[in-house]
């Protein structure tokens, strides 16, 4: 899609999301403007009066319940609709639900099904779609929610706690066996056997999971677990999508429905994993791991299971996994963090737990802090432009995509409490809070002496490679547009970067500038590498050129290539 509807992305802007995770005494909650039809008495704005449902709509109310059928794993049970029961209604922006079923089959094969939500005493006017799901298949169901908490309930109002047909289910709405505990705007049934038999077909070669390649920048694509693209909670919600008739009901998002009812509204949960699909990956030159829809035969669509999947196994360090201060795992009874229920989030998303295992780490939230100030701001750095240019998720929060991902960035250190000083983004924010301008101007600092984290350096042809930088070594110097980041280049052990034509500045002192001939194709730029590793030589390598010229002259470096690769001993300044 090119676009999300005007609706509160709450997995994006962070105005209510901490109050799913932490009783604020005074949360904020910014106001919604919809593109959704105007709707009357008669239709779901209004009371719906069945026996089975009398309590009245409330376009206020920010949490939510969802029913669950019993055989909701089923093809039966995932055709049959779900009922987002009242107060709440799929019309209200801030009360949408979303589901997503992925299926692995006998053969080791991914497909998606995306169950239909619609309110209670409604009716869908097309039926959903009955899957066709192979006997032996693990099927996995997940949640996402525009508002502030969704709970998962059975046909009688119990919880996943008090429910013997969720608990049948396997279902998960928050920290297991604590009554009102919920992650909030996500839950999921069925992990621990998808998850199983996913890892089981990778592991005997029966599922191929594309690798995640690289961008127009020649650096790898994003994952989902990338702090180049994460926020406070990152692998959450859906890019599942409905669509919203007139009448307050709606039908699964196809090609026949939405060419059956042209006018209808496009609606779609605030998420991450769609946030990198549709907005991200198009400019950066990159393609999500699509998996077949089952809702749409013949179509191919990105999701939160393949997503997840691909992130876990192509992710190079340092990867983003659920650290303790994230605000979906926080305890709703006091807001404290909780390693039971981090590892409860994690178990969901096929992530280890905390402190075991080669792709995990401790959840410290100094380092995931520290990390996200590291790669994010370099990488928007490095896509301005086309960031620029490209449209906004919510113009709420930023009036375009580059905007929209600094002041969300911005937000998110806010929402997980970083100690981190020297952030080097700032933002020009309108009367309504609309980010219209945002810059990059400070090198990266942890501002608490605290080492950022990555991968110790590794030898290679060019010298060994710098381990982690503490915050003196970051220390803020002048203004840059980019940086060399902890290791995603791991035969060196150091990071690299993309420069525009032009002049720049390297902070350092040059000390070799060679031509390899009258139609050069590449030039090293050598400086001193900083900190520890002393005056050991490890080059830049200038690559793509134009022509032949390059003029080395003090620490000024005239571009006339489109690229530059810029390496841990080099910092570029734009001129």
């Amino acid at each position: 899609m090119s676009s999300f509807s005007s609706i509160a992305l709450v997995a994006f802007s962070f105005y209510s999301i901490p109050i799913h995770a932490v009783p604020w005494a005074s949360p904020i909650v910014r106001g919604i403007n919809t593109t959704f039809p105007a709707t009357s008495a008669a239709n779901s704005t209004g009371a719906v009066s069945t026996a089975a449902n009398s309590t009245a709509l409330d376009a206020t109310v920010l949490d939510c319940k969802l029913q669950l059928p019993a055989n909701a794993l089923t093809a039966e049970g995932l055709s049959t609709p779900w009922l987002l029961l009242p107060p709440c209604s799929q019309a209200v922006a801030t009360q949408q639900a979303f589901a997503e079923a992925a299926i692995i089959d006998p053969q080791g094969q991914l497909s998606v099904y995306h169950p239909l939500v619609i309110d209670q005493g409604k009716k869908p006017q097309v039926a959903p779609v009955v899957p066709n799901i192979a006997a032996g298949s693990q099927v996995i169901l997940f949640f996402g929610f525009n508002g502030n908490t969704l709970t998962l309930v059975d046909s009688i109002g119990k919880d996943s706690n008090a429910s013997p047909v969720l608990k049948n289910l396997k279902c998960v709405n928050g920290l297991p066996g604590v009554q009102g505990d919920v992650f909030g705007q996500v839950s999921w049934c069925n992990t621990v056997a998808f998850w199983g038999a996913v890892n089981t077909a990778v592991a005997h070669g029966q599922l191929k999971v594309p690798p995640l390649g690289t961008n127009n920048n020649r650096t790898p694509c994003l994952s989902s677990h990338s702090f180049a693209m994460i926020d406070q909670d990152q692998s959450d919600n859906l890019p599942t999508k409905y669509l919203l008739l007139s009448d307050g009901s709606t039908v699964q998002f196809t090609a026949a429905n939405v060419a059956k009812f042209p006018t209808a509204t496009e609606i779609d949960n605030a998420s991450d994993e769609a946030l990198l699909a549709d907005f991200i990956n198009p400019v950066i030159g990159c393609t999500s791991f699509a998996i077949p829809s089952l809702d749409d035969p013949g179509t191919m669509v990105p999701t939160m299971a393949s997503q997840e999947l691909q992130a876990l196994l192509d992710q190079t360090a340092p990867a983003a996994l659920i650290p303790l201060n994230d605000p979906d795992t926080l305890l709703t009874a006091n807001g404290q963090m909780s390693p039971e229920k981090t590892n409860a989030y994690r178990l969901g998303i096929n992530m280890a737990p905390l402190g075991t295992g080669p792709n995990t780490d401790d959840g410290s939230p100094t380092n995931y802090c520290n990390n996200l100030i590291a790669i994010q701001p370099p990488f928007l750095a490095s896509f301005q432009t086309g960031l620029t240019a490209a449209t906004t998720p919510d113009d709420t929060v930023g009036n375009n995509l580059f905007t929209f991902l600094a002041n969300r960035f911005l937000m998110s250190l806010t929402n997980l409490n970083c100690p981190n000083k020297n952030i080097p983004v700032t933002c020009t924010l309108d009367g309504n809070g609309v980010a219209t301008a945002c810059s990059i101007t400070a090198t990266i600092s942890t501002g608490n002496g605290t080492t950022i984290s990555q991968p110790a350096g590794g030898t290679g042809t060019n010298g060994t490679g710098a381990g982690g930088k503490t915050a003196s070594d970051l220390a803020s110097t002048a203004p840059f547009s980019m940086t060399a980041l902890p290791s995603h280049h791991t035969r060196h052990g150091f990071g690299e970067h993309s420069a525009s034509a032009g002049t720049h500045t390297v902070v350092g002192n040059p000390s070799i500038a060679s031509v390899d001939s009258a139609t050069a194709s590449a030039v090293a730029v050598s400086v001193p590498s900083p900190g520890a590793q002393g005056n050991q030589k490890m080059p830049g390598v200038i690559t793509t050129f134009a022509t032949s010229t390059v003029t080395v002259a003090a620490s000024t470096v005239t571009l006339a290539a489109s690229t530059v690769t810029v390496f841990e001993s080099c910092s570029f300044i734009t001129a």
